[in-house]
């Protein structure tokens, strides 16, 4: 009721109040006294518990938890350990009939029978492999060597060098000579020239017309810088005349290769001594032309008694020259 206070007690019911609505057996609507509540009710410490108008239905069934009942226990589940964590133990994985935990054998012998034959059969290819390759490089080598054995001998077609056009000698009147030319037979200096044809269907004629074997004071007049000659050796100076006929050109500088030959050994224009009229300054001729220049090359003194000039253009075979 409105301002009315209940008095608080540690256990017991809630007294029944006066007037209050009647409360069915099930709860609703039919005379009888309120059911008191068989759970005890703890007690306020201070305060006033709440007033209501109506009184509040209570299911006559129901039933409030103790407050001192006990936590029902847990029924499934092992208890927990109470070991130490040191003290704990793995517990080993089940057994799989055919193995050894721990022991690092085999799961079973038909396993060990087949990585023995995968292993065989492997060796097995491997080996087959390098027979094939053996066989392969037999047969490879023994076809060289019959490749080398049917190779044809230098000079001649299909040979390791090159082919060569043939040059002729001529006499003073331009008429062939034949069976001159050679390191045997030469041409004679002032008497004979010498003729090749050319990869465009021309001719190239070239004539030795003299050579000083002592030019070492001409080549110090016309270049005070070149180095003399070494001991036992002078410069030969050569004097050489190019004709060329044809529908293109040649460049007597750049293609003729001259050297003289002795019995000591054959030598070259090394380009570093300068002739008082150098070769290569006649530039190109074209058809009917004719230039001359001159080549140095270093002989020594003993060999000049046998000396021979040998001149070939590019592409032809060398022809021999002597001064007499």
């Amino acid at each position: 009721m409105p301002g009315a206070a209940y008095p608080a007690t540690a256990t017991g019911a809630i007294p029944a109040q006066p007037g209050a609505m009647p409360v069915h057996p099930g709860g609703f609507g039919v005379p009888g006294a309120m059911p008191t509540m068989t759970g005890a009710i703890p007690a306020q410490q201070t305060g006033q518990l709440p007033t209501a108008t109506g009184a509040i239905p209570v299911q006559p069934t129901a039933q409030l938890p103790t407050a001192t009942g006990a936590i029902p226990a847990q029924s499934a589940g092992p208890a927990p350990s109470a070991l130490a964590p040191h003290e704990l133990v793995a517990q080993p994985w089940p057994a799989v009939p055919g193995t050894t935990h721990g022991s690092g054998a085999p799961r079973s012998r038909a396993g060990l029978v087949a990585a023995i034959a995968g292993l065989c059969a492997l060796l097995l290819v491997l080996l087959a492999g390098l027979t094939a390759a053996g066989i392969y490089v037999a047969a490879s080598l023994q076809s060289m060597e019959g490749t080398i054995e049917q190779a044809p001998a230098p000079g001649t077609p299909g040979g390791d060098e090159p082919q060569t056009v043939p040059g002729t000698v001529l006499d003073s009147s331009g008429a062939p000579v034949d069976g001159l030319g050679t390191p045997d037979a030469p041409a004679i200096m002032g008497e004979n020239s010498l003729r090749w044809p050319t990869e465009d269907g021309g001719t190239l004629t070239l004539e030795i017309e003299s050579v000083t074997w002592n030019a070492d004071e001409d080549i110090k007049a016309s270049d005070p810088s070149a180095p003399a000659p070494e001991a036992g050796m002078h410069y030969a100076l050569i004097t050489i005349r190019g004709t060329y006929e044809g529908e293109k050109y040649a460049v007597l500088g750049d293609d003729i290769d001259l050297a003289i030959e002795t019995d000591a050994g054959v030598y070259y224009d090394d380009g570093q001594i300068r002739a008082p009229e150098p070769l290569w300054r006649m530039g190109g001729i074209t058809d009917g032309e004719s230039a001359s220049g001159q080549m140095v090359i270093a002989v020594p003194e003993a060999e000049v008694g046998s000396a021979l000039v040998s001149v070939a253009p590019w592409g032809g075979d060398y022809l021999y020259v002597a001064e007499s």
